[in-house]
């Protein structure tokens, strides 16, 4: 039998909202970089349109999308 292994981190529950998006990871990027698959949690929704609803309450600017990445 072949033996592999996938490494599969998680982060959750993030609100990016800061005048350098990018830098919300720096201390762990290199693990979540690594990593065969990374996912996310985020509780905000990234638009410069519409209004928020009374289920999602918080959005931010789209700006912040890149420190997802």
């Amino acid at each position: 039998m072949n033996q592999s292994s996938l490494t599969l981190p998680g982060v959750g529950d993030i609100l990016i909202d800061r005048a350098k998006p990018e830098t919300i990871f720096h201390i762990v990027a290199p693990v979540l970089h690594s990593a065969d698959i990374t996912f996310d949690n985020c509780e905000q929704t990234y638009s410069d349109k519409g209004y928020p609803d009374v289920i999602h309450t918080s959005y931010s600017d789209p700006r912040h999308i890149p420190g997802l990445f």
